[in-house]
């Protein structure tokens, strides 16, 4: 998989778990070493998922250009994700939901919030 962005491209390795950012020269001497979150995939062009990003995902998300990161947990995003929003002017929002598992089911009520949402910020 190969993703564009401003500054150069992402390259993810097979397992689609670590990258690196090259300059727009291809010039591999300036790496930064990047992970995307766990279960990161593209849902459209314009939409991804992931399970909860923490830290070390934080370098990868900034290359997508994401306007905003819609959390589904029980508690409210961590500080760090609600400073990573602001730095990359991310909108932040957190749709309460009961404990999230491999098992979660979620609900035709939650699913109706995310679709609108999902229509009501631009791309």
């Amino acid at each position: 998989m190969l993703e564009s962005t401003s500054e150069g491209c992402m390259d993810i390795s097979p397992n689609g778990r670590e990258g690196f950012l090259r300059n727009q020269n291809g010039n591999s001497d300036i790496e930064l070493h990047m992970t995307p979150p766990l279960r990161f995939s593209w849902v459209t062009p314009s939409i991804c998922r992931s399970a909860y990003p923490t830290l070390p995902n934080f370098a990868f998300l900034a290359t997508l250009g994401l306007k905003t990161i819609v959390s589904l947990t029980p508690e409210p995003p961590s500080a760090d994700l609600e400073r990573f929003c602001a730095v990359i002017g991310a909108n932040s929002l957190h749709i309460p939901v009961e404990n999230p598992s491999s098992q979660y089911q979620m609900t035709a009520g939650i699913a109706d919030t995310v679709l609108q949402v999902s229509c009501s910020y631009p791309c």
